[in-house]
């Protein structure tokens, strides 16, 4: 079994702060991520993104 997380909360509850630091972490260093984002420009793949990690962009 893959174990799955769904991290949700209201605008502005501290999502991503949260996703950051769990992802400075060891014990998540095989995580992968899904950011589903409303609106025209989305901005939470930026605040997770660093240079050391693979990221693609599916676009709809």
């Amino acid at each position: 079994m893959i174990p799955i997380w769904v991290l949700t909360g209201f605008l502005g509850s501290g999502k991503t702060t949260l996703l950051g630091r769990l992802l400075k972490s060891p014990a998540f260093s095989r995580t992968a991520v899904i950011i589903n984002e409303f609106g025209e420009i989305g901005l939470d793949h930026d605040l997770v993104e660093t240079s050391t990690e693979s990221f693609v962009a599916l676009q709809t």
